[in-house]
């Protein structure tokens, strides 16, 4: 069975990128994208799209998650820093939903200096 994929901020160039690099596979996913931008999230790759509420917003990993069940989707992929970030701060509410490092593993890897001292 194809997996069932959250692209973040779906319409930009990384997105788009994305989902057409997954698709030359065998297996094609179905990805389900959602940004705060309506504009953005016109030109879309996925194959069906949400309008949520920005990252600073607090219901914003409720919507995610509600996405998630609705969707019955497999994994959450942000396509942007941003978003890497939003979701770590989210992981209790989302938790089987993300594969990510822990947050101290984020914060080194987002400082240059720090991940090449260690």
């Amino acid at each position: 069975m194809a997996a069932r994929l959250l692209f973040t901020n779906a319409g930009n160039a990384p997105s788009n990128n994305l989902a057409r690099s997954m698709r030359t596979g065998a297996d094609s996913p179905f990805i389900v994208g959602c940004n705060d931008d309506q504009f953005a999230l016109k030109k879309s790759d996925a194959d069906r799209n949400y309008v949520i509420p920005p990252a600073d917003h607090p219901e914003w990993s409720e919507v995610l998650r509600w996405i998630m069940k609705t969707e019955r989707l497999d994994l959450i992929i942000p396509t942007v820093d941003a978003d890497v970030d939003g979701l770590s701060r989210a992981r209790k509410n989302l938790g089987g939903y993300l594969f990510l490092p822990s947050a101290s593993v984020l914060d080194v890897c987002c400082d240059k200096y720090r991940l090449i001292a260690l």
